[in-house]
């Protein structure tokens, strides 16, 4: 080889280099060439993350090598269907947009399983109530040798006969301490406190009721001993401890020339709904040593058909017969909300309440300052329940007798799944989310969906 040729190789592959060293490092800095816009683009990245993990990840039809989590680098900036896919899962799928220079997330996927419904009860459901938190269900069946009541535990499955009778239960009602480790079973024979851990014992209110004239139970947000309850004018309080029953504690008298329509004590204030002259007053009292002060604070209320409903975090709220709420500041001095035809509240996580009307499902976050109403999802109607995933990212709705999930991520729009069931009246979901139960034809079914 002569030093002519040598030269003219050593010239191209100087050539070589300074074409690719540029390219090389516009490679390695992220840049791709886009063919849609027939120019070199800076990427972005994709990180797609499920539970379980081991899902299969697909972009825009395309299968991708690895499976979940996956974190995708040098993604040429565009909008992706996603889609992923495990066996024996319902399948996940969006649309999502991937920017120059940045990072899109697709975090906290929940997929849920395909199975087969199981029966829970063979016999018939009379009535059904599910705890807060949805630790515990009541039901009572009937058979030919009368009727029962029942303790189911949603977390191992497990079913305890609480009470029996030749008769069935008139007007029955539980009304749950709010940690669910008891419960008040009312009926027009019965108030009975249950326990939902020691299920042999039990404290008989009724004598109580009969003496005093006892209702509007309510149990202490912050102790499950003790239950409250309305006579007239005057407020009780009632150590329900199993075993040491004590005589009904009268705390709170209200003069004849005023009517209490109801009431609620947290934090060592009751606050009344009452009736002073033509005026009907949402007031507030301070408890102290036993007895109530002077009106603190009040607000007018159009009627006297409001009741109490709770306490969500900072929040009073105020129903009347219409299901009409008001959602007041504890200090009584700015109401917050106002919304139409609540059929159904969820607290998650004391942050996070979850709002359903027969038309709408939305939530409030109030741990904000401003507190602003987001629309989760509407319908024509026929929305009968809801509740919240353990992860608050989903959220479970029975609609028209159906239930779906849907997710709470809501750019382009919010994700959904329907369970193939139907006839479904009513339903809930285990604490650790892994089971649906749920009513259909008057008989109780479980479903796994972890």
């Amino acid at each position: 080889m002569n030093i002519r040729t040598r030269r003219i190789i050593a010239l191209i592959f100087i050539g070589i280099f300074f074409v690719s060293a540029p390219i090389l490092i516009l490679y390695t800095a992220g840049f791709r060439y886009d063919i849609k816009k027939g120019g070199l683009e800076k990427t972005g990245a994709l990180v797609i993350e499920t539970t379980p993990r081991g899902a299969t990840v697909t972009l825009n039809g395309q299968p991708e090598n690895t499976k979940t989590p996956v974190r995708l680098n040098n993604v040429l900036p565009d909008d992706y269907e996603i889609s992923v896919e495990k066996d024996g899962y319902y399948s996940w799928s969006k649309k999502l947009s991937v920017l120059s220079r940045e990072t899109t997330f697709a975090e906290d996927i929940v997929l849920f399983a395909k199975n087969d419904a199981e029966k829970l009860v063979e016999n018939k459901i009379e009535r059904l109530d599910f705890s807060p938190q949805k630790k515990f269900a009541v039901y009572s069946t009937a058979s030919g040798e009368g009727y029962e009541l029942f303790l189911l535990d949603l977390g191992n499955q497990k079913t305890k006969s609480l009470l029996s009778g030749e008769q069935p239960f008139k007007n029955p009602t539980s009304i749950w301490a709010n940690d669910a480790t008891k419960f008040l079973f009312l009926s027009k024979e019965n108030a009975i406190v249950f326990s939902t851990t020691f299920f042999k014992q039990s404290s008989d209110l009724f004598p109580y009721i009969i003496e005093n004239d006892l209702t509007d139970f309510k149990w202490d947000i912050g102790n499950d001993e003790i239950l409250f309850a309305r006579s007239g004018n005057s407020v009780y309080k009632i150590n329900a401890a199993l075993n040491r029953l004590e005589k009904p504690e009268l705390i709170f008298q209200m003069d004849d020339t005023k009517k209490l329509f109801d009431f609620f004590i947290f934090e060592n204030e009751i606050y009344t709904i009452e009736r002073i002259q033509t005026k009907n007053i949402l007031t507030k009292y301070p408890l102290k040593n036993g007895a109530a002060n002077k009106i603190s604070k009040s607000i007018e209320l159009k009627n006297e058909n409001y009741k109490f409903d709770s306490v969500y975090r900072n929040l009073l709220a105020v129903k009347n017969n219409e299901n009409n709420y008001y959602f007041v500041n504890l200090e009584l001095d700015n109401i917050v909300l106002f919304k139409n035809n609540i059929q159904k509240m969820e607290l998650f996580n004391n942050e996070l309440l979850l709002i359903q009307t027969d038309q709408e499902l939305s939530f409030l976050n109030l741990a904000n300052g401003d507190i602003s109403e987001k629309t989760i999802a509407r319908y024509s109607q026929g929305l009968q329940n809801s509740a919240w995933h353990k992860s608050a990212n989903y959220v479970f709705a029975l609609q028209e007798n159906k239930i779906s999930i849907i997710e709470m991520d809501d750019r382009n729009g919010h994700f959904a799944i329907e369970i193939p069931l139907s006839a479904i009246s009513d339903f809930a979901v285990d604490a650790k989310c892994k089971t649906i139960f749920y009513l259909q034809n008057n008989y109780l079914w479980k479903l796994a969906i972890q």
